[in-house]
């Protein structure tokens, strides 16, 4: 019986994955490990959300039940603040906005406050946490994890110095996804090299799930299912100036599942996405067609 109770505490532990990587990266500072292996603890099927939306979607904040999380500028009148920022809290209800920060006294001026950024970074919600992710022009280099008060603030992840993971991020229960550029620092006029990673805050690693060479290298990510995640990539045609895009699926674990659909970039719009749902609009009519990722099922739902 001892013997079960002890597995099952180990268990426990191992699953709580925010307050094992506080541990880890307390004690383990520096940048994750870039592996090509696929960590065994992920599951296929996992349930997909977006952490980071594309930018037009991320105003640098996220709402919850009682209110909205934002980084606000001490000097508001430039946002590139030399005087840092705060993250800060607004109350739905009283509609106050405070700092993130639980010190009567505090100035709320520097880094012993657990509202004070040196840098403008993007908030978001992951497994009833703060995440902060330093996003500059280049993408994202580091992830920290924080209580929804403020306190106990740890790096979760540091991209390598290479690398940096584009937006936008997708997030399950347990690791980050989202496309990687590498770069050569020897050699500033070789070809950035372009990926799928999966960032595991369990482990502090970074894996390569997939490569993107040829037509799939200016992929984006543009869709997520159960345990898939969708990317659009273009095909030139030689007929064509606008090309035909295309729809393809890759699975969490990696695996290539194939195009899904194309559409003519003449005939319909780039195309928009909510969740497993693509919307195409028909220049020529107006008319906005739905197609199910699933069933592949098309409708037209307004004209």
């Amino acid at each position: 019986m001892k013997k079960i109770l002890i597995v099952m505490l180990a268990l426990m532990l191992f699953l709580t994955a925010c307050g094992v990587v506080k541990e880890e990266i307390s004690t383990s500072p520096g940048q994750s490990e870039l592996t090509t292996s696929e960590p065994e603890h992920i599951p296929s099927n996992e349930s997909l959300s977006w952490l980071f939306p594309a930018l037009e979607d991320n105003s640098f904040g996220v709402a919850v039940e009682n209110g909205f999380y934002e980084v606000i500028p001490r000097d508001t009148s430039n946002i590139g603040s030399s005087s840092g920022y705060n993250l800060c809290f607004t109350d739905f209800a009283s509609h106050i906005r405070v700092p993130v920060c639980s010190n009567a006294n505090c100035t709320h001026n520097n880094e012993s406050c657990t509202s004070w950024l040196d840098k403008n970074v993007g908030v978001a919600i992951w497994n009833n946490q703060l995440i902060l992710g330093n996003m500059d022009g280049s993408g994202f280099h580091w992830f920290d994890c924080m209580n929804l008060d403020g306190s106990e603030r740890k790096r979760l992840i540091t991209v390598p110095d290479s690398m940096s993971i584009l937006e936008p991020i997708v997030a399950s229960d347990k690791a980050f996804y989202g496309i990687g550029i590498m770069v050569d620092p020897k050699d500033p006029d070789a070809i950035p090299v372009s990926g799928l990673y999966q960032l595991d805050p369990i482990s502090n690693s970074v894996s390569e799930l997939l490569t993107l060479s040829g037509n799939d290298a200016a992929s984006v990510l543009v869709g997520i299912g159960k345990g898939k995640l969708y990317l659009k990539r273009f095909l030139a045609d030689g007929d064509d100036p606008f090309g035909i895009h295309e729809l393809y699926a890759i699975s969490t674990t990696g695996e290539n599942l194939g195009s899904v659909i194309q559409w003519n970039g003449t005939k319909y719009t780039s195309g928009y996405f909510s969740d497993d749902q693509l919307f195409l609009l028909e220049q020529s009519n107006g008319n906005l067609e739905q197609i199910d990722l699933n069933t592949e099922e098309r409708s037209v739902v307004g004209t």
